[in-house]
This record gives structure tokens, sequence and C-alpha cells, in this order.
């Protein structure tokens, strides 16, 4: 029987209030859990493999944070599904199942590795389209690029406008 994603969401909560409630409501929880999973042909064991924790993670830039924000959207993939920011703190919160967790973790790993570089080879593709380098700086400083990565850049260069810039200041020698 194939049930709903609302009903299985519903049957978790009242699965973890019948573990962790207290007195009736812990009774009331059993009761209805027990009368919906036999109503539905389901067991406990079915619903561990749905279970949902709390489940935070971090950021530490704007851009990771749209990131982090991209990838929880897609991972969950329903708008019923509340992801929330807690504020001063850099970090989103959303109830997940196991899996979903790992899926999101491993997601956002790779995304952020993968944007991390474009955005350091993005700079540079900016600073060589405008010439952003001292007169006297010697071959070779700085960091070292792979070819493929020069390649990058240079694709990327092509499609960076020059800014124009009127010095404040003349130079004199």
């Amino acid at each position: 029987m194939n049930v709903s994603d609302k009903v299985k969401r519903k049957l978790a909560k009242l699965h973890a209030l019948a573990e962790r409630g207290e007195g009736g409501e812990k009774d009331n929880a059993e009761r209805v859990l027990a009368k919906l999973l036999a109503q539905h042909n389901l067991t406990i064991a079915d619903l561990d493999d749905e279970a949902q924790s709390e489940v935070r993670f971090y950021f530490n830039s704007e851009y990771e944070k749209r990131l982090l924000g991209q990838v929880m959207a897609t991972v969950l993939n329903n708008p019923e599904r509340n992801v929330y920011k807690i504020k001063k703190r850099r970090q989103f919160m959303a109830e997940m199942t196991a899996s979903e967790k790992l899926e999101a973790e491993l997601q956002y790993s790779i995304y952020k590795l993968a944007l991390k570089k474009l955005m350091e080879q993005t700079f540079m593709a900016f600073i060589s389209t405008n010439d952003i380098f001292p007169t006297n700086s010697a071959e070779g400083e700085g960091k070292q690029y792979s070819e493929d990565e020069i390649a990058t850049i240079r694709r990327l260069m092509r499609g960076i406008d020059l800014t124009e810039v009127n010095p404040a200041l003349e130079h004199t020698a």
C-alpha cells in the first residue's frame, strides 16, 4: 500500500510522542498510532525508515547560506516541509530523515568545494581582465594554477567586461 508523505509524517510524529510523551499524552499517542498503523497496514519498523529528527547545517558566508538553502530545498523537494534559518547562528534547521540528512550533507560538501574553487577562479579572471597587479610584481609570485585551471580562468575572462577606473592620483617616477 502506498502511503502519502503527509500520513507518514503524522505517523512518525505520533511515534515520537508515544516514545517520549508522558502520562495520558503518551497513552493516547500509542493508541492512535496503533490504530493508524493497522489502518495503513504498516509496522513500527516501516516508520523507523521514515523517522525524522531535527538536523542543523552550518554555513560561513552569504554564498554558503544561499547554496545550503538550494541544496535543502532540492533534497526535501516538498513545500510543506519547512527549513528554518536561525538568526545570528549561521545555521539552518529542518526535520529530515537519516537518508535525507546524508544526501544533503553529501551534496552540500561537494557543491561547497566546487563553488569555492569557481569563486577563486572567477576572482582571478576579474583581476586579470582588469590588470589589477602591481607594476613591480615578480613573475611566478602567488598561487600556482594547473593548466586546466588557467584554461578555466581564461574562459571566465572572456565573459568579464573591463571595469573603467580613472585614477585619482597621478603616479610620478
